[in-house]
């Protein structure tokens, strides 16, 4: 299968908006809203692939989550080992299961739109991807 990448597995998560509860309440996104030239509808649609899982993808996820993206899907063939518990954005209950699909579950929590979608992908062909070998159980 060269030449594109392929989603063995994915399931999406849709997460429930966060609303102001008074009248008169700032938005969730109302400080990022004022910053000159920023368009909060522009990363509502926006769609981002997210290779890794790990320390950096955890952080790059809930960020991106918590500014309001559109969608993010999630690539990763790793498992949770017990050394990443301590700085990664996993928990006992993930060990040993698939990377994507733990922090993808984590995320949601995270969410403030309710039309942000969160897919995760157990494997993909890293090798059309970026030139490099899959190798079952590795990160890609």
């Amino acid at each position: 299968m060269k030449g594109s990448i392929v989603l063995l597995r994915s399931e999406k998560y849709v997460s429930a908006e966060v609303r102001p509860t008074s009248q008169g309440e700032a938005s969730v996104t109302d400080r990022q809203e004022r910053v000159p030239g920023f368009e909060q509808g522009k990363l509502s649609n926006l769609k981002v692939t997210m290779i890794g899982a790990g320390g950096l993808g955890g952080e790059i996820g809930e960020g991106l989550i918590r500014k309001g993206l559109g969608w993010l899907n999630i690539l990763d063939g790793d498992e949770v080992e017990l050394s990443n518990l301590c700085r990664q954005k996993f928990y006992e209950e993930d060990l040993y299961r698939n990377k994507a699909w733990c922090l993808a579950k984590n995320l949601r929590r995270e969410a403030v739109r309710k039309s942000t979608s969160i897919t995760r992908n157990m494997r993909a062909d890293c090798e059309t991807a970026y030139g490099m070998p899959y190798a079952p159980g590795k990160s890609c």
